[in-house]
């Protein structure tokens, strides 16, 4: 349980003290129907994530046969947009060939949230 708490208390302390506000792009994705190969395509790419700076997570989530959501959390809309041209080199190699449509895009600052570390 101390653990949890000290991961809460570090992202909390660590943005107020760079006075940083964490930020979230969600991405609604319908594609072809290719499931295993996008989620593979995704997986296989963790060295490309490490370098971007200031991205804190990617998580995507299945919501049906043809439609993902991904959340990706940066330590800020400043590092969001920084990595925006690299991101959009990503996507037109690594999703861009499976979807059907245009994605449709959110963003906005993450005023709270939770992540249980065990």
């Amino acid at each position: 349980m101390t653990k949890i708490f000290y991961y809460l208390n570090y992202y909390h302390i660590k943005n107020k003290i760079k006075d940083i506000q964490m930020f979230c792009r969600i991405n609604t994705i319908k594609h072809n129907g290719e499931t295993d190969k996008i989620i593979n395509n995704l997986r296989d790419q963790k060295d490309w994530y490490d370098k971007i700076e200031g991205l804190h997570s990617v998580t995507y989530v299945k919501l049906s046969n043809k439609e993902f959501m991904g959340c990706i959390i940066y330590d800020s809309k400043e590092h969001l947009e920084a990595a925006n041209n690299t991101v959009k080199e990503f996507m037109k190699t690594n999703i861009m060939p499976f979807i059907e449509s245009p994605p449709i895009i959110v963003e906005g600052e993450v005023p709270w949230r939770y992540s249980r570390r065990l």
